[in-house]
């Protein structure tokens, strides 16, 4: 992905829910991500205040936290072009979105631990 690169967009099912996460370049190396969740059963219906955790690509360390608001919508800070894990809940075994943001970004579902 160049500076000048257009914005990336992912939908992607996981678990309950149905995730819309935007990719945005800010710098060579520091990246923007946002999005909206919401139900797999009603992609119209918002889930409201559900925690996102955002761990490293091996899903044990903490990188950001943030819960959705009102609309379903989340931002997190500033990331560097990295692998990530977004989990949706604080279950164990919430399910997961991996994202990984070098040259492009790429996803897949998990679930579990």
């Amino acid at each position: 992905m160049s500076a000048d690169a257009p914005d990336l967009q992912l939908v992607t099912g996981a678990g309950a829910f149905e995730v819309d996460v935007l990719v945005r370049r800010l710098a060579s190396d520091r990246l923007e991500v946002s999005g909206h969740v919401s139900t797999a059963a009603d992609v119209q219906e918002p889930v409201r205040h559900l925690r996102l955790a955002l761990l490293d690509a091996h899903d044990r360390r903490l990188i950001a936290e943030t819960r959705t608001d009102a609309l379903g919508e989340f931002a997190l800070p500033a990331l560097d072009t990295d692998r990530y894990v977004l989990k949706l809940g604080e279950t164990r075994d919430a399910p997961r979105v991996a994202l990984g943001m070098g040259g492009g970004i790429d996803a897949h579902r998990q679930t579990g631990v």
